[in-house]
Formats: structure tokens, sequence, C-alpha cells
């Protein structure tokens, strides 16, 4: 290997990745993007120690660095509450603004780039990335559901990831970073499912009030969001809606129900935007408003 000759033959590497020691959650946090599918992208911050999740839907590239700030902000709120503070953030170079330098240096964080084509020095930012993207293949697959429902299988694996044990012997990635035991929630809805949504305004008393749906997923933000309140999407008109007035059909998928016509589904990024609740959207939409139609 002292040849000049054969050393000028270097190969690109696909060695190990960043061998740097993480013992405390949130210690380093991992940011990739994802996308375009249906002319959005998906943000993901995962939590090297816990494998903890944070993911937001942006319309465009060039709101990566906003969205990531928004992130942080979130995460460096959570986890003091619980005796921890992030400190590293790693990253590729298109995170390399100096926008985020300057957000991190107000907060007392660092931030660590993998090298150019490097993507293996990031691990844990590519492995989150394949697993949730497998995981919303599987989930458009069986509800029947094309593309265009990926922002909101997005979310739903996201949250899936955070609140359900990685196996009989590990938590949840949400217990790991607080400290505590934080019991998975029963009886969960499978994206796709069928429900019902009470009609309010149906007032003929001998009508059927309930609105055939397809659950999208739960509503309001956090790591474990309110169980009761439910994003729809309505099998007649094409409407989403945010409600806590439904009943799930069991083992049953909306659109795979020869009876419902498949309405086409007209979303768009602001769609997206007003109901999952991107945490950088500016001021309170009242279209957001529970029991509205989007």
């Amino acid at each position: 290997h002292n040849c000049a000759i054969c050393n000028a033959g270097v190969k690109l590497s696909h060695g190990k990745g960043h061998d740097t020691m993480v013992r405390k959650p949130g210690e380093v946090l991992c940011v990739d993007l994802f996308g375009s599918r249906e002319d959005m992208y998906a943000l993901l911050l995962t939590d090297k120690a816990t494998g903890l999740m944070y993911g937001n839907i942006i319309e465009s590239r060039s709101e990566a660095s906003t969205a990531r700030i928004a992130g942080l902000k979130f995460l460096i709120n959570f986890f003091p509450m619980f005796g921890k503070h992030p400190l590293i953030l790693r990253s590729d170079n298109e995170f390399d603004t100096a926008e985020i330098h300057d957000f991190l240096i107000s907060h007392g964080m660092k931030s660590e780039l993998i090298a150019p084509h490097s993507s293996f020095q990031d691990v844990t930012a590519e492995r989150a990335n394949g697993l949730i993207q497998e995981r919303i293949r599987k989930l458009l697959k069986q509800a029947g559901a094309d593309t265009t429902f990926w922002p909101f299988a997005f979310k739903h694996c996201v949250f899936l990831n955070n609140i359900i044990p990685m196996n009989w012997k590990t938590p949840n990635p949400v217990s790991l970073a607080i400290g505590i035991s934080l019991q998975t929630p029963t009886q969960l809805l499978a994206f796709g499912q069928e429900v019902f949504v009470h009609d309010k305004q149906e007032q003929n008393k001998l009508k059927s009030k309930g609105i055939a749906s397809m659950f999208l997923g739960y509503a309001k933000e956090g790591f474990v969001p309110s169980l009761s309140q439910v994003i729809l999407y309505n099998l007649t008109t094409g409407q989403i809606y945010r409600t806590e007035s439904w009943r799930a059909q069991p083992l049953a998928f909306a659109l795979r129900q020869s009876r419902y016509k498949r309405t086409k589904l007209n979303l768009f990024a602001s769609q997206c935007r007003k109901i999952l609740g991107l945490q950088f959207s500016a001021g309170n939409d009242p279209s957001c408003a529970q029991d509205t139609k989007i």
C-alpha cells in the first residue's frame, strides 16, 4: 500500500459509522430527510440512545432548516423535564446552514456532520428512514390506500414506533427516554380501519347518524397523543376530519369494502400542514378545531 499508483485507485469506503459512545437519552440526535412523495417531504429526528422519533411533513427542501429547528425546540423542551439535555446533532451536509449553527450555539449544542456521500456514517438516521418507509408501505397496502395518504401513514408510523416496545425485554422508546415505565395503550386502531363519525347536522331521528370514514391516525401532537381524538377520511366526500365522536368497525378496512366508491383524495401540502399540526406553523388556525372539516 506504499505505491502511489495503488493508493490512487482508492474506492468509495463502506466502513463503519461513527463510534460515538452514547449512554444517555437525548445525548445524540440524528436527523435526515426523505421524499419527495406527492410533492411533500418527511423530516425525521431520531434519538440514538433510545430510538425515540420525532417527525414532520414539509412542502419543500427549502423548509428543512426551519422544520429541523422546530423539531429541536420540541426535543430541547422535552428532555430537560426528565433531567436530560441534547448535546450533539448529527446530520449530513444538507443541514449545514448558518441558521442551524446559530440555533445550536444558542442552546449549547454542537453539530456533527458526516462526510459527503457517506450515509453509512449516520447509521441511526438511515436505519430509522428505512424502517419508517417500510412500515408506510405496509400500512398503505393493508388499508388498500394509494400513496396520497402517505403523510398520515408517516405520522402514524412514528407514533407506533415510540409507543410499542421493541421486544419483550426492552421497553418502548418513550419509556427509555423519560426513565419511567409507560404502559402501551391497548386496542389501538389500525391505519385504514373503518370508522363511523357522529353526524351533528342530521336532524332526522329515524336516520342513521353515522358517517362512514377511514382512520388516518390519532390527533394532537406529542409522543403519546390523545387516543380519544382521531383523524378520519370521509369516504363519501373525500374530506378530512378531526373528531372525538366516533365508533370503529372491528377488523374492517374501509377502502377494501366493495360498498364504498373510492373518492379521489385531493390532498395538498397546505391541508397536511393544517390537519397534522406542524410545529413550525405560525399561529392557531381556526379551521383545525375539533369536529371541523379540512
